[in-house]
């Protein structure tokens, strides 16, 4: 069972470790870009292709940085195979924050310097059609198999794992009862995320670690739709739980901010914020 300290930081890894390309889906199958071609790597995290000028993120991948750009890694199965493009903005989310210790509202965008031309292996993924759908929980994905895609250990090739997504109160139920307990408080903000487990036909499957450091912002998706951005796990080892911040929850911010009208990301878009939030993002 899991302490609450070890819970806790399931959902709030304040900045993913590492500085290379080499982390951290664990004991997934091997998978190819085509399969996956909205997936993106930045230098410490995931991201996902939602437009031809925008990613999607989670804030804490980005937040903390001293510098709001960077280099982006796509088209690829690992970082040798893929192309590197910038990004010069990132917008975080207004009501991001880590009160309390807990990472609320933890996504972020990022406006390429330069429009992707999409190819087979580069492509945008699909937003939820419905923005409310299972915004103030996660029972709707209860039983729908979804597939989380991200860098593996080895060369950082990239690796897929078909995750169940399971109830908050079966996700508590995982845990120790002083975990339960002290995780009570926050159990009004648990709704902001989904909780898996990994899916299994064999039962010494069942209890295999899932998701390491890096592997944050990484697409979680059904049917070529996004559902949720992976957060990673401090300790993987000592959990089998898949947790992912919930798109549903952000989707009309999403939309607000990069133009994307339509639940193709490809049809309508704009290179640039909403004015509304001019002087909140970095274009050093």
């Amino acid at each position: 069972m899991l302490s609450p300290v070890v819970f806790l930081y399931l959902f709030v890894t304040p900045y993913a470790l590492g500085n290379d390309l080499s982390s951290r889906i664990l004991f997934g199958q091997r998978a190819n870009i085509k399969e996956f071609p909205y997936f993106a790597a930045l230098q410490e995290c995931g991201a996902v292709i939602i437009s031809d000028s925008w990613l999607v993120t989670t804030a804490h991948c980005v937040a903390f940085n001293d510098h709001k750009f960077g280099t982006v890694w796509v088209g690829g199965n690992n970082a040798k195979t893929s192309k590197q493009v910038t990004y010069d903005t990132v917008v975080i989310h207004p009501e991001f924050n880590i009160a309390d210790q807990f990472l609320s509202n933890d996504i972020a965008l990022l406006r390429l310097s330069e429009p992707l031309t999409f190819s087979h292996t580069i492509q945008p993924v699909g937003l939820p059609h419905d923005d409310n759908k299972g915004y103030y929980g996660s029972d709707q994905y209860v039983g729908v198999t979804h597939t989380v895609a991200g860098k593996g250990m080895r060369e950082g090739n990239l690796l897929k794992v078909d995750v169940m997504p399971i109830s908050t109160e079966e996700c508590l139920s995982h845990l120790s009862l002083a975990a339960r307990i002290y995780m009570y408080k926050y159990r009004y903000r648990l709704h902001e995320y989904i909780c898996a487990t990994r899916e299994t036909h064999n039962d010494y499957e069942h209890d295999m670690p899932g998701l390491s450091q890096g592997a944050s912002g990484s697409p979680l998706v059904h049917q070529g739709e996004l559902a949720g951005l992976a957060v990673a796990v401090n300790d993987p080892w000592q959990s089998n739980l898949f947790t992912f911040i919930k798109i549903t929850r952000h989707t009309e911010w999403i939309r607000f901010i990069t133009g994307i009208r339509s639940d193709h990301p490809g049809d309508s878009t704009t290179n640039e914020p909403a004015e509304e939030y001019e002087g909140m993002w970095n274009d050093d």
